[in-house]
């Protein structure tokens, strides 16, 4: 398995600094956890008593993914695009502050680019703070999200709920 990041940036290199070029790339690699994560679910939960019952029962594949199988899945692949939003978020300031970006587009990332690459600022002592902001946001919506999925996962999964009473 090749590791996310230096495929994003040869991609997005090739492919030019547009705004769909980053969302291609984004989209082409944050699919897979989430859907190994579904699939393996789907699989424990075709092996339950109750679906094997309601198949008996003659319940057809829409009656099992809108009964059984979507209200299993959905709050784990909601937190799931929870974690990647963040993933992503990441990925898209790296990408931009390496200077594959969108030119065009205001991103956290290419703030920091434009900074640094910005030879007149180095010469007064207010170009760190320059550079604090952009990290400072862009710390504070990435460890948001993570908490936030988190308390998802604990509402979501019934072991932590039985462990909270």
């Amino acid at each position: 398995m090749l590791p996310d990041l230096p495929v994003m940036i040869v991609l997005a290199a090739f492919l030019g600094p547009r705004v769909e070029t980053i969302i291609f790339v984004l989209a082409a690699f944050s699919w897979v956890f989430t859907a190994r994560i579904v699939r393996s679910r789907v699989l424990s939960l075709k092996q339950r008593r109750y679906v094997h019952a309601a198949e008996t029962y003659g319940a057809g594949a829409f009656y099992l993914m809108r009964h059984h199988f979507l209200p299993e899945i959905f709050p784990l692949a909601a937190v799931s695009m929870i974690r990647l939003a963040g993933r992503a978020i990441v990925a898209e300031a790296g990408l931009s502050f390496l200077g594959l970006g969108d030119p065009t587009s205001r991103s956290w990332g290419m703030i920091i680019h434009h900074v640094l690459s910005f030879k007149g600022i180095y010469y007064t002592d207010f170009w760190k703070w320059w550079l604090v902001f952009p990290w400072l946001a862009l710390m504070i919506v990435v460890t948001s999200l993570a908490l936030v999925g988190r308390d998802l996962e604990k509402a979501a999964d019934p072991r932590w709920r039985a462990t909270d009473a």
